[in-house]
């Protein structure tokens, strides 16, 4: 939400001449009365609507006093994920379907052996013998030396997989897997509940509801991912550790798919994914009639979750400031914002009045941090042109799963199903012709 105030600051500001001011609210219910109560905010640039469904049908559709601007192009998905090398190990661990057996749900109790030691160890047995733990004990740090046993690329049977998970880890078959979630009653989730209704032998285990959930969950994936073990956990995108320069690779895990009956189901019955949310964004009511460019321009704010997601990244592993990855953003995309501003200003700069615009900035709590530490110029310089770089690839092709449906063709290629993300989305696959030049 910061970086979205951002870009728009520098677009209604350096191109409008409109100063803006960022507010920041401990508690998100309050939205909507400071908006169309207080009048001290004009426009939310962020919103998950599934979690204010109540709250914007009084205040657009009952009051009257806020407008909806429509999508901000931003998907944000709630989903099951785990850690890209667990699926690399086994890849039907991929499909919840993996998970019902037990084989597989002793990969995630807690104290089981990590993915590295299992590959080792099933390849050091052969096809064979079992193999006891005072074997692998003395077989292991040789193993593990040589960096050409690569566990991504060696294949374990099932019966091996629950042969070294229960013997060499002391797990006792039966033990229920740990998948880390949060409060329902403080974010979205229906996670007991879906693990109960899919007969998962896995419990929820919530992370405190006092502390930073966001942290806490990176805290448990950044522990698993360090000691090369499995882990299972509620996540969302748009975030920035899907960006490549986390150095952590992530699998989303197949649900049944999202349907609205289950979700119109009580929360006890449901038995699918999460939905897809297009983040919204609102504003008063009466700011197209007192700031009609400024009003255009947030209206017409539309960017993608890759987007973010570099910016993102930008700010937590480029060492850069909100207000610089906005700046790297910009500088990057100008087809795409220039399409924002009015037309009279998509070429050159104007001005309206010096009145500012309150923009929400942060509708989370306990999630900024001051930025203290000046950066200098030429550091600045180097990483902001390393960020635009970044930015100029909208997706990642190893995020897009292609499959054998195929539901069009061309004179240039194929169009096949296929999933980003979770999504259906329409796979065009270019034909080769060897005669071209």
């Amino acid at each position: 939400a910061v970086l979205n105030y951002e870009v728009a600051k520098i677009l209604l500001e350096e191109k409008l001449g409109i100063p803006t001011s960022r507010v920041d609210i401990e508690e998100e219910p309050k939205q909507f009365a400071l908006m169309a109560d207080d009048n001290s905010i004009d426009v939310v640039l962020e919103l998950w609507p599934e979690n204010y469904a109540a709250e914007l049908q009084r205040y657009v559709d009952e009051t009257k006093t806020l407008s909806a601007y429509g999508p901000l192009g931003v998907v944000g998905r709630i989903g099951w994920y785990m850690p890209a090398f667990v699926t690399d190990f086994n890849q039907d661990l991929a499909s919840w379907r993996a998970l019902r057996y037990q084989e597989n749900v002793d990969l995630f109790v807690p104290d089981a052996l990590n993915i590295t030691t299992l590959a080792a160890a099933a390849q050091e047995g052969g096809g064979g013998g079992a193999l006891t733990a005072a074997g692998l004990l003395e077989t292991l740090e040789s193993l593990l030396a040589d960096t050409a046993d690569n566990a991504t690329a060696l294949r374990v049977s099932t019966e091996q997989l629950v042969r070294l998970g229960t013997e060499a880890a002391g797990a006792v078959s039966g033990a229920p897997g740990i998948f880390h979630t949060v409060d329902p009653e403080v974010w979205t989730s229906y996670d007991a509940q879906l693990i109960e209704n899919l007969g998962l032998n896995f419990e929820a285990r919530q992370v405190p509801p006092e502390g930073n959930l966001e942290a806490q969950l990176l805290a448990i994936v950044q522990d698993a991912v360090a000691r090369n073990v499995a882990v299972l956990f509620y996540f969302w995108t748009p975030h920035e550790i899907f960006h490549p320069s986390s150095g952590i690779a992530l699998k989303r895990v197949q649900l049944p798919e999202f349907s609205t009956a289950c979700k119109n189901a009580p929360a006890a019955l449901r038995d699918c994914d999460y939905e897809p949310t297009f983040l919204l964004k609102v504003a008063r009511a009466d700011l197209q009639a007192r700031r009609p460019a400024a009003e255009e321009v947030l209206r017409n704010f539309f960017y993608s979750a890759s987007d973010q997601e570099g910016m993102l990244a930008g700010v937590r592993y480029g060492g850069l400031s909100h207000a610089e990855a906005a700046c790297a953003w910009v500088r990057a995309n100008q087809p795409v914002w220039e399409n924002w501003l009015p037309p009279a200003q998509r070429s050159a700069g104007g001005a309206e009045s010096s009145s500012p615009v309150w923009v929400v900035g942060v509708v989370v709590p306990l999630l900024l941090v001051a930025m203290v530490a000046a950066v200098l110029l030429h550091r600045r310089n180097r990483i902001v042109a390393s960020l635009q770089e970044q930015i100029k690839s909208v997706i990642d092709p190893s995020e897009i799963e292609v499959g054998s449906q195929e539901i069009g063709s061309g004179a240039f290629g194929v169009i096949y199903l296929g999933r980003w993300r979770g999504l259906k989305v329409a796979v065009k696959r270019l034909k080769f012709d060897p005669n071209l030049k």
